[in-house]
């Protein structure tokens, strides 16, 4: 593990179900994000999974869990990155070039927030399409010939990370 994450930092991912990580990328290539080995090898390494898969990237929307706007089912968590802006929220990155690592089912409620955020969901292995009316992006799988119960490929959601 390349990037410093502490005792301190696992203890209180695994209490709370989030935990947040400022100065964590540089913001000259946001678009590059998504893709990044080194979050996808902090994820992997908080989430204690074997190998961390590209499930979603997208601004962040209204919701409940990463799980529950998901329509791939094996999500083992996703990350906030702050992109501008600055928030008070508790599981919302305080400023820019900082995220929030959140498990897949721990409760979000923001009550608002401004800036510019991404979400990026984590998928473990073995990923299957679930169709979920909550996932805005979930039409892109039924589009690439995904029927319920399908194993997602690796082209459709791709590897990031193997420990």
């Amino acid at each position: 593990m390349h990037f410093g994450i502490t005792g301190e930092h696992r203890f209180f991912f695994d209490k709370h179900g989030w935990v947040e990580f400022e100065d964590l990328f540089d913001l000259d290539h946001p678009e590059k994000l998504p893709r990044s080995r080194k979050l996808a090898e902090i994820a992997a390494d908080l989430m204690r999974a074997p190998s961390v898969r590209l499930v979603s990237d997208q601004p962040l929307p209204d919701l409940e869990s990463v799980a529950a706007i998901s329509s791939v089912h094996g999500v083992v968590g996703g990350v906030i990155l702050c992109l501008s802006g600055e928030s008070e929220e508790p599981m919302l990155p305080s400023k820019p070039g900082s995220g929030v690592f959140l498990k897949p089912n721990t409760p979000i409620d923001f009550t608002s927030f401004s800036g510019d955020y991404l979400l990026i969901t984590y998928g473990g292995p073995h990923l299957i399409y679930t169709p979920n009316p909550k996932d805005a992006l979930g039409i892109t799988y039924k589009d690439q010939g995904y029927s319920a119960g399908d194993r997602v490929s690796d082209a459709s959601c791709p590897t990031l990370f193997r420990g």
